[in-house]
């Protein structure tokens, strides 16, 4: 079934994804981990003449139960 994690946007809803889900344009979920996700997105580098990909990691949080603001 693989890894899968649940995101929570500006407005506050929530989507679950997995390896390979796309979350913008540009970026995809590369890899899941226990605290984090790995995206991988492609810039164009001048110097090379072509895209290549650039790795970005999200460091999750998880609330705790019950705790109020």
């Amino acid at each position: 079934m693989g890894s899968r994690a649940l995101i929570e946007d500006a407005a506050g809803k929530g989507y679950i994804v997995k390896e390979g889900t796309p979350l913008t344009s540009d970026a995809v979920v590369e890899r899941i981990y226990k605290d984090a996700l790995v995206l991988r997105q492609y810039q164009w580098d001048r110097k090379e003449r072509q895209w290549v990909p650039k790795f970005v990691t999200i460091h999750l949080t998880k609330e705790e139960a019950g705790k109020k603001k």
